[in-house]
């Protein structure tokens, strides 16, 4: 599990606090490519993408300044890289 001080999560209105990176598999084969996966206790594991509402609120401003802001699924993983939560590949 991924957790990012300098950041806070919304999923549709939701908070999260932890999301994990996995190899995206489409049809039984892997893409090549990575996915940001949130876990829900009722739902399991799921895949971030167009279909959430995706906030993000930067904890590097100072508290004035810090609002959600709307991002898509490789914004968000972008931003986790840039911060060094993921590694770059």
């Amino acid at each position: 599990m991924i957790a990012c001080a300098n950041l806070s999560l919304r999923i549709n209105s939701l908070p999260v606090e932890n999301i994990k990176v996995r190899r995206e598999l489409v049809n039984g084969i892997y893409t090549g490519r990575n996915e940001l996966v949130i876990h829900d206790s009722v739902l399991g594991d799921f895949p971030l993408d167009g279909a959430f509402d995706i906030e993000v609120k930067d904890l590097t401003l100072p508290e004035g300044d810090r609002k959600w802001v709307s991002v898509t699924a490789t914004d968000l993983f972008s931003r986790l890289q840039e911060s060094g939560v993921i590694p770059k590949l």
